[in-house]
């Protein structure tokens, strides 16, 4: 019996008039206005300190360029569909024609997050062009990588192209072989930090808080801070507990107790209520 298949899902591109047309929002056309901009909405948002990079050095946070949707792990809260491994890769001219979109709306300085899938399945030649292109265009560019395929040789190839951030996710949700806990996969960790250092890149490390990592994240914790002079880190959210709240929300709790409001349930991304005007909880240390 044939075995019938199904050409790769490629799906169709808006050209860059119909783009222009949507106009999702205008700024304000001197760079000093579009900062300012971006301070006032992070402000209104309860999210804006006198620390912030953001709404000082660009007029957005950044900006996520996917170029595959292809990956080498089968996260467990991946947000691609089941089919993301059937659609080919955006052409380079695509990119190339996005980077230039970005760099008009946004200006220089403007951080590109280069994402997919896992950007490092793409040809090697494919990513340095794409690097290299966003930092001639006065841009910053990250790559956001599993670091399986991310070794020294093509970080130090990225970084002469003008790459200036790399940002390693590792968490248990990503089922890699071996590895049955967050201590355990500090191995991984420590090993992606030896393959950056000595280069000129920031690096950073992504990982996602659920119900299956919630108890070893003081400990996660603990590691990166021994590790504060050679990377930064985010938390993402991945799931909710039985009581409602976000596991990073429940963690706040546990390790400090209730709101200044007294309040029970805060939104975990923002750090603040969203049942009262409570604008944002304290720095909640370190658990």
């Amino acid at each position: 019996m044939p075995v019938l298949s199904s050409p790769p899902l490629e799906p169709p591109y808006l050209t860059a008039e119909e783009i222009e047309a949507f106009a999702p929002y205008p700024l304000p056309p001197a760079p000093a206005g579009q900062r300012a901009r971006l301070r006032k909405r992070l402000a209104e948002a309860g999210c804006y300190e006198p620390g912030q990079i953001g709404g000082r050095r660009w007029p957005i946070g950044c900006v996520s360029l996917e170029v595959t949707q292809r990956c080498n792990l089968d996260c467990s809260l991946c947000y691609l569909s089941e089919h993301s491994e059937a659609v080919r890769d955006i052409p380079l001219e695509e990119l190339f024609r996005r980077i230039d979109m970005i760099q008009a709306h946004y200006g220089e300085h403007t951080d590109i997050e280069i994402s997919g899938g896992g950007p490092t399945l793409r040809r090697r030649e494919d990513l340095i062009r794409i690097v290299r292109r966003i930092s001639e265009k006065g841009m910053r560019a990250s790559l956001f990588t599993n670091g399986i395929r991310a070794t020294r040789e093509l970080l130090t190839a990225l970084s002469e192209a003008g790459l200036t951030d790399v940002a390693f996710h590792v968490d248990l949700t990503q089922k890699r072989k071996g590895y049955n806990s967050e201590a355990a996969l500090n191995a991984v960790r420590e090993r992606y930090i030896e393959r950056a250092r000595g280069l000129p890149l920031a690096v950073f490390f992504n990982t996602t808080v659920f119900a299956g990592n919630f108890d070893e994240i003081p400990a996660v914790v603990r590691f990166f801070r021994r590790c504060l002079s050679w990377c930064t880190t985010s938390w993402m959210p991945g799931g909710l507990s039985t009581s409602g709240c976000t596991p990073v929300c429940s963690w706040w709790h546990r390790a400090r107790g209730p709101f200044p409001c007294a309040c029970t349930t805060p939104n975990a991304t923002a750090l603040s209520c969203d049942r009262c005007p409570w604008p944002r909880a304290p720095d909640p240390g370190t658990p």
